[in-house]
């Protein structure tokens, strides 16, 4: 019993080797049959020698981007801020002369210091703001500047070959998409004469 397994099993690896040839060859079969019926009816595949290949070339237009940089001096300008007790002194010394002479009785002295006062910081504020207005610190600081722009530039590039070839005794001409070996395939066009 075991050796009958052993038999149906050699049986079953040599049946699978010979399909796999089958398979194969069918394979063969049908690439050659696809390249023949790819050629017209009348015409058969043969091979011709390549005498001549010459580059064939265009001019490309690229462009990519590229980013440059430099270095800026920039100016920033700060107020700067005076902390002077002038304006105020100044401001509150016009404030007493105006009171005192609005205050000329025990009545208007009242009235006079607080106009006076009024008077006095609105000048001292003024006069504050009016030095502040004109002067300014700045400072320089060297910064980066980048900006990326577009680079173009021209180069050749092979777009085909010219080949020339010689089949039976008789030259041609083609343009390729690839360089050729020695040799190129040509389609021959088999015609009786009449």
């Amino acid at each position: 019993m075991g050796l009958g397994y052993t038999q149906d099993k050699q049986e079953y690896v040599e049946g699978a080797v010979i399909m796999k040839k089958i398979t194969t060859l069918l394979i063969i079969a049908s690439t050659l049959t696809t390249t023949i019926v790819n050629a017209r009816q009348d015409e058969l595949l043969d091979f011709a020698r390549v005498l001549d290949v010459v580059p064939v070339y265009a001019n490309v237009v690229r462009s990519e981007p590229q980013q440059e940089c430099w270095i800026e001096t920039v100016r920033y300008e700060y107020p700067q801020q005076q902390r002077s007790a002038t304006p105020k002194i100044l401001g509150a010394l016009i404030g007493a002369a105006v009171g005192h002479n609005i205050a000329r009785s025990k009545q208007g002295q009242s009235v006079g210091r607080v106009a006076g006062a009024v008077v006095g910081a609105s000048v001292g504020s003024d006069i504050a703001r009016g030095r502040s207005r004109q002067r300014v610190e700045a400072e320089y600081h060297d910064e980066e500047r980048c900006q990326v722009r577009e680079k173009t530039y021209y180069e050749e590039v092979v777009v085909g070959y010219d080949v020339t070839y010689e089949y039976h005794g008789n030259t041609y001409q083609t343009r390729m998409d690839q360089r050729p070996g020695r040799q190129i395939r040509v389609a021959v066009n088999v015609r009786p004469v009449l």
